[in-house]
């Protein structure tokens, strides 16, 4: 696994890896994004739902009785996947590995030994794929890329049906019923479920409205992109990287310049170097992080968004102000709906195309779900007590907190991390 994910990291610091291309043109408002912002989660969850979607639980799990205006905006949405909706016709292979259109795809991971680093969930996530109905563009390079891409989809997958059925646990949970999950670089075993609670009562100035929201993404600490970019110090390659470095290397020719300048004073001398020596240990480390910016954006992509529209008073425990400060759940558990609990589910807008290998179980009541296209941010990365600022493309999760925040006033968020990512 280790060499698996060093090669993974490898991949994403040159830019290699998996290209996915969305079904439709890239656009947030279309496809299953548009498809919720004009008719609302019932409608998202039917579409999912309903026959011609490989993965949909459709005899098991009948979709709730659709009013007239909603049935047919997504009976036009789904035009094109349903067979209902048209000829059942084959559809040019979208999947390529090494270039090459492969036509199975379970076949070419056995044939090259890694048959067992696939899941139950990556099994169902490959027969997906080869299902000639779906329309989904993904290119990797090789098996090995193939095995992690579609580890990547299925962890997706498992991460929002944990949550759906068991809620949001916090770390002290999660360690206690040894429940595999993704943790930041923050010591302990025993830290709180926390959240990010924002707050707009007492302006309605769009600016700071806005700013409250970007904080509360972006900021060091508690930023959820900047805690989605972490990883446990042991199991981070970037950290190990950074750790390498014990101090900075000085040129003969900056140590020449140093002792010109100290006119022959040997403490000067040893001042300088030193200070110098902590200027270019800096450098290096900041040289790290930018390597591993391709990485740290998939971190990024690798969440998934949840909001909380009516925080308890226990979370949500100080006087109204425009702000956004982290604050701990004294449950250690966020449920899924109902009071306190969480009630969006916003996810990036590359699995909109797995969206229908969600549906083989109930939808918790009371969830919303939707889908977030892309924007580029800048959040901080933090080692060695700095925080790195990082810009990368990251799912534009604003718009949907911003919205549900000048509705409800108070809310608050909290990013998941899909387990088993580099």
């Amino acid at each position: 696994m280790r060499e698996r994910e060093t090669r993974e990291a490898a991949g994403a610091r040159q830019g290699r890896g998996a290209v996915r291309h969305p079904v439709e043109d890239g656009s947030a408002t279309r496809g299953l994004a548009g498809l919720q912002g004009r008719m609302g989660n019932t409608a998202v969850v039917q579409l999912l739902r309903r026959s011609g979607h490989p993965g949909a639980r459709d005899a098991l799990m009948p979709a709730p009785a659709p009013s007239p205006a909603m049935d047919r905006t997504a009976s036009e949405s789904h035009a094109t996947a349903s067979p209902q909706a048209a000829p059942q016709t084959a559809v040019q292979r979208a999947v390529t590995v090494g270039g090459s259109a492969v036509a199975d795809l379970a076949e070419l991971i056995a044939s090259n030994g890694l048959d067992d680093l696939v899941t139950d969930t990556g099994r169902r996530v490959l027969a997906y794929l080869g299902d000639p109905r779906v329309k989904v563009d993904l290119a990797v390079q090789d098996a090995d890329y193939l095995v992690l891409e579609v580890g990547r989809i299925a962890a997706m997958i498992d991460l929002i049906h944990s949550i759906n059925g068991s809620g949001i646990l916090g770390r002290r949970t999660l360690v206690g019923q040894d429940i595999a999950h993704t943790g930041s670089n923050d010591l302990g075993d025993t830290t709180a479920l926390a959240v990010n609670v924002l707050d707009k009562r007492g302006t309605e100035d769009p600016d700071r409205i806005r700013g409250v929201v970007n904080q509360s993404l972006t900021q060091p600490d508690n930023g959820s992109f900047s805690v989605a970019m972490e990883r446990p110090r042991k199991e981070d390659m970037i950290l190990r990287e950074i750790d390498e470095l014990t101090e900075g290397r000085l040129s003969e020719s900056e140590r020449q310049q140093i002792a010109r300048d100290a006119m022959g004073d040997a403490s000067l001398v040893k001042a300088l170097e030193n200070m110098k020596k902590g200027e270019k240990l800096e450098e290096a480390r900041a040289e790290v992080v930018a390597r591993f910016t391709s990485l740290l954006q998939e971190r990024t992509q690798n969440t998934a968004m949840a909001i909380v529209s009516a925080p308890g008073q226990d979370v949500a425990n100080l006087a109204p102000g425009a702000r956004t400060y982290e604050s701990d759940v004294p449950s250690d558990r966020l449920a899924p709906g109902g009071a306190g609990g969480f009630t969006s589910l916003v996810l990036p807008q590359w699995f909109e195309s797995y969206g229908p290998l969600l549906m083989d179980r109930d939808w918790p009541q009371g969830v919303t779900l939707g889908f977030a296209g892309n924007k580029q941010i800048t959040a901080h990365y933090k080692a060695r007590g700095r925080d790195w600022p990082v810009t990368v493309d990251a799912p534009d999760y604003a718009p949907e907190i911003e919205r549900q925040l000048r509705q409800f006033q108070v809310i608050a968020t909290h990013i998941l991390k899909a387990a088993g990512g580099a």
